[in-house]
């Protein structure tokens, strides 16, 4: 499953307050695709794991400038309190681009299927220790390990 990372917007991620998201590339996008939602995914200094928040499951996807953003986008985005003024400066520092360069319009909403990774995470804090099955421990801090659980009995 593909990473997003929402590091500029990880309070409008998880209060839910986020629908709709606007990327530089992501040209392969398509609706019904599944997205692991992260804190961030680049740039983690020694020590530091990727933060799930959710999985997210693509809606729509269109290409459009930035400047083409509506006043009902920009509370998509998770800003009801801006202009749309507001959000494309937000987005130019960010991607260090031009109002009228292109972007990826994503739409999505949060999946109703728990990620693989917190439910691995919960089989590992609650039926297991890290000496018996420290394979299930790795997969903790990576996610993309896979990981067959033991038969409890």
């Amino acid at each position: 499953m593909r990473v997003i990372s929402f590091s500029e917007t990880t309070n409008q991620i998880r209060n839910r307050t986020k629908t709709v998201t606007r990327r530089a590339g992501w040209l392969h996008l398509k609706p019904g695709d599944k997205l692991r939602a992260v804190v961030k995914a680049m740039g983690l200094r020694k020590g530091e794991h990727v933060e799930d928040l959710c999985t997210i499951e693509v809606v729509s996807v269109r290409r459009e400038p930035v400047c083409a953003i509506t006043p009902e986008d920009v509370v998509r985005e998770g800003f009801p309190d801006w202009t749309p003024a507001q959000f494309v400066d937000l987005y130019r520092r960010i991607n260090g681009c031009d109002a009228d360069a292109l972007c990826t319009r994503i739409e999505a909403r949060r999946s109703t299927e728990r990620s693989h990774f917190r439910t691995r995470l919960f089989l590992a804090a609650f039926l297991l220790t890290p000496a018996d099955y420290p394979e299930v421990w790795r997969a903790i801090t990576d996610p993309d390990t896979e990981v067959e659980v033991p038969d409890a009995s």
